[in-house]
């Protein structure tokens, strides 16, 4: 996912509402370009064992002040989050690596805080926003 594209929180009157989580315009391009809405659900779900995976990383690296660990879990949940649309989980694992790179261990907690609850509802929203906006 880049820079270019972000949800606009606008809808048009009578529109299905549209999660901050997202990159809703993202996901629709994906929709609107030939990726079935299948293969978006199996890129969620290894995305879901991937989060889980790196989360676990992410906190032992934590919990033994491996800030390099730290800082590649978090890039690579930034990448893969990215990868799907999921905008805000994309933006606190960016937060997580910018910490990691400080090595600032308060920091890094402070932007964990919270961060499985984002995860898990962004996957959610992702296949929400399927179930909504995909052809039928």
């Amino acid at each position: 996912m880049s820079d270019r594209q972000r949800p606009s929180g606008q809808e048009a009157e009578g529109a299905r509402p549209r999660s901050p989580l997202l990159d809703c315009a993202y996901l629709d391009t994906c929709l609107q370009h030939g990726i079935p809405e299948a293969r978006l659900l199996q890129m969620v779900d290894l995305f879901e064992l991937r989060f889980a995976e790196e989360g676990r990383h992410l906190r032992e690296a934590l919990e033994a002040a491996d800030f390099g660990r730290v800082r590649a879990s978090a890039h690579r949940l930034k990448g893969s989050s990215g990868s799907i649309g999921l905008a805000t989980l994309r933006s606190r694992a960016a937060a997580i690596e910018t910490a990691a790179k400080g090595g600032d261990p308060t920091a890094c907690r402070s932007a964990l805080t919270g961060f499985q609850e984002v995860g898990a509802a962004s996957i959610q929203a992702f296949r929400d926003h399927l179930r909504a906006h995909a052809p039928q």
